[in-house]
């Protein structure tokens, strides 16, 4: 079977600055969640977006200063994501979790960022 993108012509990042380092993976519902590194504003911030039928901009992540929204380079993601044992409170049956790495003016920290959906 060949490889095959939705939208061949914009990508999933589809934004005006470089976008680097993709992380995948797919929910329970057989979507695939991308999260990137992407300095379309200047500074390399945390991206996502999630695929159904089209490329969908999940919670707002995918717009100014996307999940991180930091002063320094926001890099390397990893996206994580399990079923819930059982719905929570809000109904929602999923959580993802990205990790990436934050430089601000002294270190180099590792954050984490977690959401259901």
């Amino acid at each position: 079977m060949p490889f095959s993108s939705a939208e061949p012509t914009k990508g999933v990042s589809h934004t005006r600055g470089h976008s680097i380092t993709p992380s995948l993976n797919i929910d329970s519902l057989d979507r695939p969640i991308v999260a990137w590194a992407d300095a379309s504003q200047g500074n390399y911030e945390i991206y996502l977006r999630l695929f159904s039928g089209q490329w969908l901009d999940h919670f707002r992540s995918a717009s100014v200063g996307g999940i991180s929204n930091s002063t320094g380079p926001s890099l390397n993601p990893r996206l994580a994501i399990r079923k819930l044992a059982e719905p929570n409170a809000d109904g929602l049956t999923q959580e993802m979790c990205v990790s990436y790495s934050e430089a601000n003016s002294t270190s180099l920290e590792i954050v984490m960022r977690c959401s259901a959906f």
